[in-house]
């Protein structure tokens, strides 16, 4: 994680929504503009795969930390290329 991203500590009844997070994070779809939000197909392959079943809100939940992660990315790189332009 690049450095000043660094999330607050979430109440532990959120934690394995994080872990499943991390794991989707890891093997999501990337094109040559960067990383590709997490889709529900996608979500729907890797809940099969891994034999978990998210109910409606935990996948609500995912989806927000997908957008909250990638606006974050989004304006870290912006900053980071602001930076180097002088």
């Amino acid at each position: 994680m690049p450095p000043g991203l660094e999330a607050p500590p979430l109440p532990i009844q959120y934690s394995h929504i994080v872990d499943w997070f991390e794991d989707l994070d890891g093997v999501r779809q990337h094109s040559m503009a960067g990383p590709q939000a997490i889709s529900y197909s996608e979500i729907a392959a890797w809940a099969w795969l891994k034999d978990v079943d998210p109910n409606p809100d935990e996948i609500q939940l995912l989806r927000m930390l997908d957008i909250v992660h990638l606006n974050t990315l989004a304006q870290h790189q912006a900053a980071e290329m602001n930076k180097s332009r002088g």
